[in-house]
């Protein structure tokens, strides 16, 4: 687990930053170890040594680098490749296009519908006033009228429900 988190099972990327920042640390290190070598004027023997402790920290560092890396392509935890990246931005925007005309298409279905819906609304009212069913009529005319009224607000509803969808 990683910096102490109870819900991470490996290295994540913080982690592989903090091992690429510890590999360029080599540089100080090998500045402080100069140092060191000059002002205590050491011997052949003994800068060998420090040279050769250098190089087994540097590969240290440099194994736990890698081995941090593959795991994290392994877990596939990012992107490895700028074409997969690419491709994943791709196929992106062709779905928001397909979306995008999907949902012109049901604007124009609905658009249909809600025109439809108004002509029928227009042959009822023209059937009532045909028919000489205007408000004081018959209870029978009025009875149609309220009908023909709800079955209009259902088909609205209906329409409307659809094109929230």
């Amino acid at each position: 687990m990683s910096r102490g988190d109870t819900t991470c099972t490996g290295p994540d990327r913080f982690d592989l930053e903090q091992a690429i920042m510890t590999v360029w640390g080599l540089e100080e290190d090998l500045e402080a170890l100069y140092s060191y070598l000059y002002e205590t004027k050491a011997d052949a023997d003994t800068v060998a040594n420090a040279v050769l402790g250098a190089k087994i920290l540097h590969t240290a560092r440099c194994t736990k680098l890698w081995d941090i890396f593959t795991k994290l392509i392994e877990t596939k935890q990012f992107v490895s490749s700028p074409s997969d990246a690419a491709n994943s931005v791709s196929q992106l925007q062709s779905t928001i296009s397909e979306l995008r005309e999907s949902l012109s298409e049901l604007r124009e279905d609905n658009a249909k519908l809600l025109a439809d819906l108004h002509e029928s609304y227009e042959n009822c009212e023209s059937i009532v006033k045909y028919e000489g069913l205007g408000p004081g009529q018959s209870q029978q005319g009025m009875s149609l009228r309220e009908q023909l009224a709800g079955a209009i607000r259902l088909k609205a509803k209906e329409v409307s429900e659809g094109y929230l969808k």
